[in-house]
């Protein structure tokens, strides 16, 4: 839609019909009560996958060195490295 030299006269006014989902202290019941809904769901939508994905998550452990450290590099006066251990979660 051409709306001119001044696009925003008169202002585009968008309804977030979900809005009322946002929750930042997480506490809101009813919130609370609409995402544990939509994970049943999705758990029950995707439970004829579940061999699937433990078979992927598998194949994907299989390509990863769990357990692993990098070799130093100097940064300034200190040098720096990572390292990975098998079971910890990297988020």
């Amino acid at each position: 839609e051409e709306r001119g030299a001044s696009p925003f006269d008169p202002p585009i006014e968008m309804v977030d019909e979900l809005f009322w989902l946002r929750d930042d202290k997480r506490e809101a019941p009813e919130v609370l009560a609409h995402l544990r809904a939509e994970n049943e769901y999705s758990a029950a939508a995707t439970a004829h996958l579940e061999a699937f994905r433990e078979e992927l998550y598998k194949e994907l452990l299989s390509h990863v060195k769990e357990t692993d450290d990098s070799a130093p590099y100097a940064h300034g006066p200190f040098e720096y490295y990572t390292r990975t251990v098998e079971g910890l979660s990297y988020v």
